[in-house]
């Protein structure tokens, strides 16, 4: 501990000079009458201290403390909580002894070590409860846990107990590539194939539309059955469509059985397939898939007005004519002479311009309240977008185009995404047009404009609520070399995908006729987190943010669930949270003034077969999970070995963290008694002493 000042030393010296100075012309000028020498020399001794001490606290000084710490390393025990884990022949074991004997691996391992426990399947928690009931098993989720809660503490190792199955998230070996310290995997389940046939997976399209034949394709894959026969069946229902008998060749099988089905109505279906063997399986978990289709009543016709040519043009229509929900039709607006109101959505591609500059298609669309989507490019006429009045104002300087990086915008709340930040930021720019904007909700705005290192409040990709009418704007071109760099880097095009099929889908719902709006999902599974959302107007077509809007979630038994929407900017929210399987009915209602509005609708909830699907443990993952963080696979009969593999790991040590404080001597309370003490004194002996009258 060391006493510091910021000030110069000579100011001591000038301290010490003014203190003698006062001092002397205090007790030899004019206290000394009467007094001792030695008296003189005690009190002057005293008076001088306190000025001193006085002088001393005006410099700010400080104490500096070093402090440090020995913190132990941390063991980080993880438990695989999915129900594949008492899926195989070892469950009864690791459900009745093995969570004794991990109680007692971690007694002995906190003698020395700190320990943190840890499960993880659907979420991660930090706690043990061995109920492995989990429906899915993400290492993803697990691994990035180190980079927040575990990311500023002394890890000495993770000790994972797994089958290696995982069905959500990334590869674990891929996942765990930035740890620093040496995992450790404990494995369960069998690892000897089993005669056993499966649905592998069901490829149908989510969407589609009444009086289409939609395809329905079965992956069939079968292990250790060879020549043995099996029946694929889709049914609807107890109705039985479609049926196929297949043999099969070798012990490692695989099919693809399509089936074509006619949508005659519109709403949600419930599509079960079955495989019926004739053998008996051990596991007939994986037999069964149900599938939930979304029949619509019509296919949303999307018209894309053309300027010119362009490779961004290609992007959309690929991506829109892979969607059975839409189909796009691509014209200049010289050569359009249908009705704009037979179109879900219109898109103008660099129009208006110089060229075409829309004066009658355009008056017709907004009278209509058709949904537009503006994509900006240099042909693009950004006054004539001005002078509509749509919100959206760009004060345009010499017709130049800035070179902008899209910045996702956290805030965004018109749809969910699943986009992440870093990948959209690492695409190519887009060419905007160079000058002054007017800021939008945030809210609204998906992403905004970076220029150089600077990241702005210049919309980029945006929407708007013109009355009835939604609008989106992309104010940029270039999304081709966006389509072309996510392959080369990512090899899929998920990003601009998602970014495009999410805005037509967006801009081209039914636009609201009613002023209660209810959107909910028609169909998730049994681990997602269920949101509604609602919107409330009134009659001069503005949002109400202080209504209560009620919501009753009624299940096929007759049990009612109450819940209250929440404002939330724009909107209210309802989280339902995670529901099970079934069929499930609703009903939301509220009012504005004397106006009563209800809304009712059904949904779906899937249940999920993930971890039923293959019970074959994959110990090579475990095993490469430890090789590459330099840690070990131990079998569960050889924990003593792995408590002395832990203990023998030399780089598992304690670390010892010093702190320097800097800690002003004036906010030291007991310094004032030292000061008045020293005072108390002084006048004490100079009234004994009669120098005090």
């Amino acid at each position: 501990m060391n006493i510091v000042t910021t000030h110069s030393a000579y100011w001591i010296l000038l301290i010490l000079t003014l203190a003698g100075a006062l001092t002397y012309f205090i007790y030899y000028k004019k206290l000394t009458t009467g007094a001792s020498k030695y008296q003189s020399v005690f009190l002057s001794a005293l008076r001088f201290l306190t000025f001193t001490f006085l002088g001393f606290l005006l410099l700010s000084p400080m104490i500096k403390i070093n402090s440090s710490e020995v913190r132990k390393p941390v063991i980080i025990f993880a438990q695989d909580n999915s129900k594949s884990m008492i899926l195989s022949k070892d469950s009864t074991f690791l459900q009745n002894t093995f969570p004794q004997k991990v109680q007692q691996i971690i007694k002995k391992l906190s003698e020395k070590y700190e320990i943190k426990t840890v499960q993880f399947g659907d979420t991660v928690k930090n706690n043990l409860d061995f109920t492995f009931n989990d429906k899915t098993t993400d290492f993803e989720e697990f691994f990035n846990k180190f980079n927040t809660e575990f990311f500023n503490i002394n890890t000495g190792a993770v000790i994972i107990v797994s089958d290696g199955l995982y069905n959500k998230g990334t590869n674990p070996v891929y996942a765990s590539q930035h740890l620093s310290f040496p995992v450790y995997t404990i494995p369960f389940g069998d690892t000897v194939p089993k005669a056993d046939a499966k649905i592998l997976k069901v490829n149908f399209n989510k969407t589609t539309y009444k009086g289409s034949n939609f395809p329905v394709v079965i992956n069939v894959a079968a292990t250790m059955l060879n020549g043995k026969n099996v029946t694929v069946e889709l049914s609807e229902g107890d109705k039985l469509l479609k049926s196929k008998k297949i043999t099969v060749e070798g012990n490692n099988f695989f099919d693809k059985i399509p089936f074509y089905i006619k949508a005659d109505s519109s709403g949600v279906f419930e599509y079960s397939v079955k495989l019926s063997v004739d053998y008996k399986e051990i596991n007939t978990f994986n037999n069964t898939k149900n599938i939930y289709i979304n029949v619509e009543e019509n296919k949303r016709k999307i018209l894309l007005l053309q300027n010119g040519y362009h490779p961004d043009i290609a992007v959309f229509k690929r991506i829109i004519d892979k969607n059975p929900a839409f189909e796009i039709e691509i014209l200049s607006p010289d050569k359009f002479t249908g009705k704009v109101q037979d179109y879900a959505l219109v898109i103008l591609h660099q129009l208006p311009s110089n060229k075409h500059s829309l004066q009658k298609i355009l008056p017709e669309l907004i009278k209509k309240e058709i949904p537009l989507l503006f994509i900006f490019g240099k042909e693009t006429s950004v006054q004539a977008i001005n002078n509509l009045n749509l919100f959206l104002k760009i004060n345009r300087k010499n017709n130049l185009l800035d070179e902008v990086l899209p910045v996702l915008n956290s805030s965004f709340t018109l749809f969910n995404t699943t986009i992440d930040a870093d990948a959209l930021q690492s695409m190519p720019p887009l060419f905007v047009p160079f000058g002054e904007y007017k800021t939008l909700p945030a809210n609204n705005v998906i992403m905004y404009q970076q220029i150089g290192s600077i990241k702005t409040q210049k919309p980029l990709w945006a929407f708007v609520d013109a009355g009835n009418t939604k609008i989106g704007f992309i104010i940029g071109e270039g999304i081709w070399r966006w389509r072309l760099y996510e392959y080369k880097k990512f090899r899929d095009h998920s990003l601009t995908n998602e970014l495009i099929t999410k805005t037509i889908q967006y801009l081209s719902l039914t636009k609201r006729k009613s002023p209660f709006v209810i959107e909910f999902p028609t169909i998730s599974n049994e681990n997602d987190n269920i949101a509604f959302k609602a919107q409330l107007f009134n009659a001069s077509n503005e949002f109400v943010t202080n209504a209560e809007i009620k919501l009753k979630i009624t299940d096929k038994n007759g049990n009612s669930y109450p819940y209250i929407f929440e404002s939330s900017d724009n909107q209210y929210i309802a989280n339902i949270g995670n529901l099970k399987k079934g069929k499930y009915r609703f009903t939301a209602s509220t009012a504005v003034g004397n106006k009563k509005y209800k809304k009712s609708g059904s949904f779906i909830i899937k249940e999920s077969m993930l971890e039923q699907s293959d019970l074959v443990a994959d110990y090579n993952l475990l095993y490469k999970l430890s090789l590459q963080s330099n840690g070990k696979m131990f079998d569960k009969s050889d924990l003593d070995k792995l408590l002395t593999e832990i203990e023998n790991n030399v780089n598992i040590k304690p670390v010892i963290y010093t702190q320097k404080t800097l800690k002003k001597l004036i906010d030291l309370k007991w310094l004032f008694t030292i000061f008045i003490l020293l005072l108390t004194i002084e006048w004490f002996f100079r009234k004994y002493w009669g120098m005090i009258q």
